[in-house]
């Protein structure tokens, strides 16, 4: 049933998420060819031209605000009118766990959160493509494989989806929360989003702080501080594993909530 309902959530989702990303990488690919950035830089008065490649760049900088903004607003907006708004009614008589329910929506959210941002650095390769860039890049990775090593940078993926799962179920705390106040449901979920969000930079803050102290960080000035790759692991395996008890914490209000204090519009 899981699978359903991620089917469902996807095509839903697609229809407006999918035409966004299409505009900017075809808007990055004319970019490509006009290349206003440079036409800009080699113009010497305002003309036409120069109008026409000023608002080339604008339009594409304003899809990327775009895709950014509609995905984050998609994900926003499927939780709070699926599961608290008048489709509620529908979605919650489904023979459907409210987990599931909840997995779909998440699953989902963070499917498209990561397909963004890879058509985002897909549309800076168009634009910036030139000779010898695959070189580049290539020493780019071969250098951060030295650093981070193999292992190192599939941490730091591992915890971009950590942190970025995490803060999706921020949000969902939020709208479930906020949906309890019978007026104001929207300033209300906006409170308690800043709430939450100051909890856990506090709790991270906090966290931070004991494992600078633990490892002697706090020893060592900051001139004298040489950055290893172990550092990174003593550091980004501890906040991972906070953030994934804090995202269960949220994941279990969100499945409390829609299960036993339901307040739909």
């Amino acid at each position: 049933m899981l699978r359903k309902l991620m089917k469902y959530e996807i095509k839903a989702t697609a229809r407006i998420i999918i035409p966004m990303q299409l505009a900017l990488l075809i808007f990055s690919i004319i970019n490509r060819l006009i290349n206003p950035f440079s036409s800009l830089e080699k113009a010497n008065s305002f003309n036409l031209q120069v109008f026409i490649n000023a608002m080339s760049i604008f339009i594409y900088f304003a899809l990327i605000v775009g895709v950014i903004a509609i995905t984050l607003v998609i994900v926003i907006q499927r939780f709070y009118k699926n599961l608290l708004g008048d489709e509620g009614y529908l979605m919650f008589t489904l023979p459907v766990k409210v987990n599931q329910h909840l997995l779909s929506k998440l699953i989902t959210a963070v499917f498209w959160m990561i397909v963004s941002g890879l058509s985002l650095i897909f549309s800076v390769l168009i634009i910036s493509c030139r000779s010898g860039l695959s070189t580049e890049l290539a020493e780019l990775y071969k250098a951060l494989k030295n650093m981070f090593g193999t292992t190192g940078l599939i941490g730091i993926g591992l915890y971009i989806l950590i942190a970025l799962t995490h803060g999706i179920l921020v949000i969902y705390s939020s709208i479930s929360l906020g949906h309890q106040v019978n007026n104001h449901k929207i300033i209300a979920s906006f409170a308690a989003f800043c709430i939450l969000y100051l909890i856990t930079q506090i709790i991270l803050a906090i966290l931070l702080l004991l494992l600078a102290w633990s490892y002697g960080f706090l020893e060592i000035g900051a001139a004298d501080l040489q950055f290893e790759p172990a550092m990174l692991y003593k550091i980004l395996l501890p906040v991972s594993i906070v953030l994934i008890l804090l995202g269960i914490g949220h994941f279990l209000l969100n499945n409390y909530v829609l299960k036993h204090r339901l307040n739909l519009e």
